[in-house]
């Protein structure tokens, strides 16, 4: 249970066209973030809300933000002092075995390639492949652990989802045009994704947290 908390963010995906959602390249969403009187949880069921505000982001701004977060989630699985495998295998098969047209190359795909990148702000570009830097080398650590701890039932996955990582790689390297080695000789693996905020690209207060379901189902995050 969460203690201490005055203030709450639920995100709303939406389009310029109207639509909820789209292709990476036209999906926005908004940030809305609620300040209660008094801290949860408190003596009555409900608390007055003393302020709102809400922080709209562009489509190249989602990917930074989405990208940030799947970064911060494979480092800290990787960290943990007992590795939650189902986990980690979740989440290295949804950023490196994922189709064609979705999951992390979809965004790497739509804001990087080198005549879509024109289109954007140059300092938005460079955000987002250094985030991109680092959820290479995520990845690859998460490899390294996985193939650590998993039983010989499972080699052959593991070699696939290697496969799968170099084939990542490699359209990546293409895409940024420099190399991404397979091994985290470049970057610090343990360098915080933290300092990474939207912060540094728009009016964004970009709060980072836990996630707390909202009884609408919509996800809000705690700030603590």
């Amino acid at each position: 249970m969460h203690h201490n908390i005055n203030r709450f963010v639920f995100e709303t995906p939406f389009t310029l066209s109207g639509k909820k959602h789209g292709g990476v390249e036209e999906q926005c969403k908004r940030r809305t973030v609620l300040t209660t009187s008094h801290l949860f949880p408190y003596v009555k069921k409900r608390i007055q809300v003393i302020s709102q505000s809400s922080t709209e982001l562009n489509p190249i701004e989602v990917a930074i933000d989405e990208m940030s977060k799947k970064v911060s989630e494979l480092n800290q699985l990787c960290t943990m002092e007992e590795v939650d495998m189902i986990r980690l295998q979740l989440k290295l098969q949804g950023s490196v075995s994922v189709k064609v047209n979705a999951g992390p190359m979809a965004y790497a795909r739509a804001f990087l390639e080198e005549t879509k990148a024109k289109k954007y702000p140059d300092n938005q570009v460079k955000l987002l492949k250094e985030i991109f830097r680092q959820f290479a080398d995520a990845c690859g650590q998460a490899l390294d652990v996985n193939e650590r701890l998993i039983k010989e039932d499972q080699l052959e996955y593991q070699e696939e989802l290697r496969s799968h990582y170099k084939d990542m790689l490699s359209e990546l390297s293409v895409i940024m045009n420099e190399q991404l080695c397979c091994s985290p000789c470049l970057y610090n693996f343990c360098s915080s994704v933290s300092s990474i905020s939207l912060s540094t690209v728009s009016k964004s207060d970009y709060v980072q947290g836990r996630i707390i379901k909202m009884r609408s189902g919509a996800n809000l995050f705690s700030n603590t």
